[in-house]
This record gives structure tokens, C-alpha cells and sequence, in this order.
């Protein structure tokens, strides 16, 4: 197949902090309705710094923040206020509106181990980008979690291997961290409707119709057909996401996903006039 496997870029996010961005790239935009994919290592984050995100808007997308390290206080323009734990899905429908405030200073969590997390955003279909703004917390208890052939899986949202989360996606989608044992090869049915992708966080992946292996911070393309074949020699850990592409799919911009820039720039102008409310105590 054409290029399959891209390092992720760094990327700066504020002052000396800079995340591994994964989606989007050049060559490969979107997978499935999933368009943006920011990695945030401990070792990113500079000496005596904390992560805080001050209060930004969204809209025509779902954010998803996935903790494996560490904890992040999260506050949203609906009065929700909810600490994320090592686990925990986060999963933010903006629909037509919604700000928020990311927080992992020591105000506001209460933890000496160093932050590591994955935030993704899954573009809403057309006529869903103007729903009602909602937020629900996936305590990590929640999903389900099981072995397979060596590898242990935890479901974040979608179906896989007749287990479903509970996460409710507005998408046919799949999101599922696997944490690959050596020597482990690893077949898994999958719906051969779905674009999917491989976010390798630690070790090396290889996967059947990809030349070559991805290794630490790279997003690997699979094949589109009904199974993901993975083997890896040593320990390793990755994401597994991807779903059915969006059709038409949106304009990318500003921490929207919106059907024109005319569009994303009304929402800019709506949320600098306040019309989609405050975040409290921000």
C-alpha cells in the first residue's frame, strides 16, 4: 500500500510545552471520523511546568482525553467539573457550542506523578454538528477490559471481540488501547467499513500490508479489510483507533470541525460575544 506509517511532529502548544501531533498530516488528513490526535509525554512537559489549557471554544466535534499517567481537572462552559484519572474516558460532544478549561496544575489535582495523555477529537457527522453541547465522564471501572492472546485490551468506545463500551459516540467508530505482551500476535475482527490507524506509544508494531515497523510516536495506516493482524517482538503499547469516513467531511480549523470556514469563523464571533455562556471560577 501507498505510505502508511508517520511520525508524529512536535508541536507547540504553550510556552516550552510541545505535544506529538499525529493527526492531521499532509497525507493523511483523517482516519475515519477521527481528525485530530495531540500525544502529551511526561517528558514533554518542561521542569516545575503544569499543563493548563486556559478556557477555548469548540464545536462540530466530540474531544476525548485519555489519561495514562497523572491527573487533569477538567471545567466546562455546562458547569461541569470532573477530575480525569489514569483510564477515565472524557468524551465532550461541543455539537454546536461548548468552551472548556484543561488544569493539571497542582491547584487543582492532587498527584506528584507526572502527566501522560492522548487527546483526540472526533468530527460529528453534518447534521449532528449543531446538537445540544454534553460532557460524560468513563470512569476507567467502566470499560471493558479483557486479554487476548497475550494482549491485554481496554475498549474505550465502539465494539470489538462482542464486547461494547459504554462511551456513547455519535459515529461507527472504534478506540481501544492495547498493551502487547512479547511475542504476541494479535487478530482482531474488525468492520471492513472502517478507515483505521495504530498510535504507537511505547515498542515496536507490525502489522500485515504495512511494509516495515512503527515504532515509539507514530501513527501507522492499516489496511481496510475485516481483520488488524499485529505482532510485536518486545513489549509494546498502542492505540487503536479509526471508525467510517465522514461524508462530506468538515473544515478543519480553530479547534472546530464545521461545514465552511464562514461557518467556523460565525462561531469564533458567537463565542468572543459571549454567547456560549462562562466557564465558572475561570
Amino acid at each position: 500500500m501507498e505510505q502508511a506509517i508517520y511520525p508524529a511532529r512536535r508541536q507547540r502548544l504553550m510556552d516550552k510545552l510541545y505535544v506529538r501531533r499525529a493527526l492531521p498530516r499532509h497525507h493523511c488528513r483523517m482516519v475515519g471520523p477521527f481528525i485530530f490526535l495531540d500525544h502529551l509525554p511526561p517528558e514533554a512537559i518542561p521542569a516545575g511546568q503544569s499543563l493548563y489549557v486556559p478556557a477555548h471554544a469548540h464545536a462540530g466535534l466530540e474531544t476525548v482525553t485519555y489519561l495514562l499517567s497523572g491527573a487533569l481537572l477538567h471545567q466546562d462552559s455546562l458547569g461541569h467539573q470532573q477530575e480525569i484519572l489514569p483510564g477515565d474516558v472524557n468524551w465532550m460532544t461541543a455539537g454546536r457550542g461548548i468552551a472548556h478549561i484543561e488544569d493539571g496544575r497542582p491547584s487543582a489535582v492532587e498527584t506528584s506523578e507526572l502527566l501522560h495523555l492522548v487527546q483526540i477529537w472526533v468530527g460529528l457527522p453534518e447534521e449532528q454538528r449543531g446538537i445540544e453541547p454534553d460532557f460524560v465522564h468513563h470512569p476507567q471501572a467502566t470499560l471493558p477490559r479483557w486479554n487476548e492472546g497475550g494482549t491485554e485490551i481496554r475498549l474505550l468506545a465502539g465494539h470489538l471481540s462482542d464486547r461494547t463500551s459504554p462511551v456513547h459516540a455519535h459515529s461507527a467508530l472504534l478506540y481501544a488501547d492495547l498493551e502487547l505482551a512479547a511475542g504476541s500476535s494479535l487478530t482482531l475482527d474488525v468492520s471492513p467499513a472502517f478507515e483505521l490507524a495504530l498510535y504507537v506509544l511505547e515498542g515496536e508494531v507490525e502489522t500485515a500490508g504495512v511494509d516495515g515497523t512503527a515504532g515509539p510516536e507514530t501513527l501507522m495506516r492499516l489496511p481496510q479489510q475485516d481483520y488488524v493482524q499485529l505482532h510485536t517482538d518486545a513489549p509494546a503499547r498502542a492505540l487503536l483507533l479509526g471508525g467510517e469516513p465522514l461524508d462530506p467531511p468538515p473544515v478543519v480549523r480553530d479547534n472546530c470541525a464545521l461545514e465552511s470556514l464562514e461557518a467556523i469563523r460565525a462561531f469564533q464571533e458567537a463565542y468572543a460575544a459571549g454567547r456560549f455562556g462562562q466557564i465558572p471560577d475561570a
